[in-house]
């Protein structure tokens, strides 16, 4: 016994009518997507848009935005390299007195880390 796909009696038939109601349907799809949008977008349920479209920069970000930065004594700014490798355990356990902070975002150029290292100082 074999099951009928979807549309096939329709494929068969008349090719344009097959082409209106795939039309048809990818439309109406499109417009209730567009609907349940509007819908989160009147009950503001939609997330905030991203500062800056990757996730490494903006949680580093707002990481800096709510940590305290009057204790920190050491203060490391770089790039992703410096993000990752960096090992404080090493420093606070070796000098007891320092208090450091990893401040290196993802995907800085040059000029940019200079002038957050600059700001956080």
């Amino acid at each position: 016994m074999s099951f009928p796909r979807p549309f096939d009696r329709l494929c068969r038939t008349s090719p344009r009518a097959f082409n209106v109601a795939l039309i048809g349907f990818c439309a109406s799809a499109a417009l209730c997507f567009a609907c349940f949008l509007a819908f989160l977008h009147a009950e503001n349920r939609l997330p905030a848009p991203p500062l800056t479209s990757t996730s490494c920069i903006d949680e580093k970000f707002l990481f800096l935005h709510n940590t305290d930065l009057t204790s920190v004594n050491f203060l490391a700014v770089g790039s992703s390299a410096t993000w990752r490798n960096l090992d404080f355990s090493a420093v606070s356990g070796a000098w007891p007195s320092v208090r450091p902070l990893n401040a290196a975002p993802c995907y800085l150029y040059m000029d940019q880390t200079a002038y957050l290292s600059e700001f956080l100082v």
